[in-house]
């Protein structure tokens, strides 16, 4: 998928905000870039300021690409152990608990936040563990 399609359907799913309203007035559009990895920021058709396409996303902080990022939320999907991503996804363990807990953090939030019940007739509910190892500062 091109990135631009791809970006399009990030937006149109609510995992990245639309454009909306520049601080002045104006419109912020979508406008490719060379100055970001995933290659688009928003541009204020007025003030011609810039915001990135990640803010206030769960991906606005990351160093990973966004088709990286959601690579590996794909990976956490089917249930894979956390020790399996770093081959399977191509990147590091520390990456991999880092993101593997703060999708079990919003998962959790989630379902405080609706408590509704899980599982149910015919369907079947799973739990996973995550092991996070002590990470030790090497000076």
């Amino acid at each position: 998928m091109e990135m631009k399609n791809f970006v399009a359907y990030m937006i149109d799913k609510g995992m990245l905000k639309p454009g909306g309203q520049c601080k002045c007035g104006g419109e912020l559009v979508l406008k490719e870039t060379e100055t970001t990895k995933d290659g688009f920021r928003y541009k204020c058709s007025v003030c011609k300021n810039t915001a990135s396409v990640r803010a206030g996303s769960l991906f606005a902080k990351s160093k990973m690409t966004l088709k990286d990022v959601v690579g590996l939320t794909h990976c956490f999907i089917p249930g894979s152990p956390v020790t399996d991503m770093p081959n399977k996804c191509g990147i590091s363990t520390r990456t991999a608990t880092e993101w593997f807990s703060m999708l079990h953090g919003l998962i959790k939030k989630y379902m405080e936040m609706t408590q509704k019940p899980i599982g149910g007739h015919h369907l079947t509910a799973e739990a996973d563990e995550v092991s996070i190892g002590h990470l030790t500062k090497v000076a």
